[in-house]
């Protein structure tokens, strides 16, 4: 998962997978019948959310990692497994790094909606299944004329 912006489509709420305007139009305009598309889309863009850890992660994760360390490698009577400074700082520079890599789920909204034109869009973007899905629909509406006068 990246970290790019991230758009909602009606298709699929619980993931947002398109990164683009486009990408959403084209999956739209593969549900719309010809002459029934919208006239406007509004789309919202988002973005992920900064990860900010708890205050608590950096002194459970010390906690940890010296009870751990402290079971295999301490001192059998007790004593000795305090956390330094200099343990603090790299668990803390630790943390930051992590948080940075990872990629939330959770997403803020990005700016007032976008609002698309349809039939521009599908005019600029050319979209080939509609022209097919167009020329199939005349056909059959040339065929159904015929019958009409049978």
């Amino acid at each position: 998962m990246e970290k790019d912006d991230v758009y909602w489509t009606a298709g699929d709420p619980e993931n947002l997978t398109h990164t683009d305007p486009d990408s959403v139009m084209e999956e739209l305009a593969d549900g719309w019948d010809v002459g029934d598309e919208p006239e406007t889309v509004e789309l919202q863009k988002y973005v992920r959310m900064m990860v900010v850890p708890p205050w608590w992660v950096v002194d459970r994760l010390m906690e940890h990692m010296m009870e751990a360390l402290g079971e295999e490698y301490g001192d059998p009577n007790g004593g000795g497994d305090e956390a330094t400074p200099e343990m603090k700082a790299l668990t803390e520079k630790f943390v930051d790094d992590f948080c940075k890599l990872f990629v939330p789920y959770m997403c803020d909204r990005s700016g007032p909606p976008i609002v698309i034109n349809v039939a521009e869009w599908l005019a600029a973007n050319g979209d080939g299944d509609a022209a097919e899905t167009a020329a199939r629909d005349m056909a059959q509406r040339l065929a159904d004329f015929k019958d009409e006068f049978k």
